[in-house]
């Protein structure tokens, strides 16, 4: 299970061959050759969970005490926990996992993380069916009083702000589009070259009011990136517009693919310092694409160029010597013999003569 963790394998099949590539290093672990997939299929089936829980833990533990993912990339002043919610929608095969149902020809799960940004790794992870929502998951979390949360607008719950702002715990996401709110108060004077506006606000809408009396600070950051406006609520009020808008940028670039990796991007991902205990790593999920050079186009292009010169020569050669459809076209061209009677004499036993 270790092994099909770290190498992202997929199937017993893939795990067996990944092992097998891998012999040598069995032997430290006091294994002399690879599993069969009927032996992994014989203890996935009869093995109790609780096993597997205790090696996940283990194995966590390890990881985190060796800062295995590096350390936290952005270094704040504030002393607080950074933590990240997302969820990633994970499809499952309807036919093989009926209790899994999640559209009418789809199965899938989801999976709710909670990634903690001192070490990268996640601090809770729940698997739910594909249609919980995230809502949910997020009023059943138990938060230590002045941690900070950042997530995307999914979450947008005003009962969850109103709730957690009580409680003492801190939130950075998106402002919806259609929020009522009003103004109470906006600092006037220079701002940060990126920082729009930073106001003081409070929630009008009949039920929002009521779900969260309490003021909020809505902070417009501008995309250099993107040419776009962020606009960001947050219950923090002490912390400035920038350190608001580094909080959401840190939890932008760490996101969770669709098999439930944790993603990262390349400039930003740490590589682990002891990446010979599998036999070979999966390929990174990459989270942006990477825009051909000119070096490379100009290869593909003398590559296909190539490839064309030789088919025209081959469908000229097919022109000068046609292809031999028929029987009599094979016999013409290879000046084969025909079979020929001897005249008129029909002897016994003897209906032709080859010639």
């Amino acid at each position: 299970m270790t092994f099909c963790q770290l190498a992202h394998a997929d199937s017993l099949r893939e795990i067996c061959n990944g092992l097998a590539c891998s012999e040598g290093k069995l032997v430290h672990l006091g294994a002399q050759r690879a599993p069969n997939k009927s032996t992994l299929a014989y203890a996935k089936e009869h093995r109790p969970a609780a096993l597997f829980e205790d090696l996940f833990y283990t194995s966590l533990n390890r990881f985190r005490g060796q800062q295995g993912l590096g350390t936290r990339k952005s270094k704040f002043r504030f002393k607080n926990k950074l933590l990240s919610l997302d969820s990633t929608t994970i499809s499952l095969c309807l036919e093989l996992y009926p209790w899994a149902k999640y559209r009418r020809a789809k199965g899938g799960v989801k999976a709710h993380v909670l990634l903690d940004h001192d070490d990268y790794l996640p601090s809770y992870v729940l698997i739910t069916e594909a249609k919980q929502s995230d809502v949910r998951v997020a009023q059943s979390l138990d938060l230590n009083a002045g941690s900070i949360v950042a997530m995307d607008r999914g979450y947008n719950d005003y009962a969850l702000f109103g709730k957690w702002t009580g409680q003492g715990v801190f939130f950075v996401t998106r402002l919806k589009d259609k929020a009522v709110y009003e103004v109470t108060e906006s600092i006037i004077g220079p701002l940060p070259h990126n920082i729009r506006s930073d106001q003081t606000i409070r929630l009008t809408g009949q039920q929002a009011i009521k779900d969260c009396p309490h003021l909020l600070r809505r902070v417009v950051v501008w995309d250099e990136k993107n040419q776009r406006e962020i606009d960001l609520l947050t219950n923090q009020r002490q912390f400035g517009p920038t350190t608001i808008a580094a909080i959401y940028k840190d939890r932008w670039q760490i996101g969770v693919s669709r098999q439930g990796h944790i993603v990262q991007p390349v400039k930003d991902r740490p590589r682990p310092t002891d990446s010979g205990l599998v036999a070979w790593e999966a390929p990174w999920r990459e989270n942006k694409t990477v825009e051909p050079s000119d070096n490379m186009l100009r290869k593909e292009y003398a590559r296909r160029t190539r490839l064309q010169c030789k088919v025209n020569a081959d469908v000229a050669s097919l022109h000068e010597i046609p292809v031999a459809q028929t029987v009599d076209n094979a016999r013409k061209q290879k000046s084969w013999p025909k079979r020929v009677r001897c005249g008129s004499s029909h002897r016994r036993g003897i209906s032709g003569d080859m010639v």
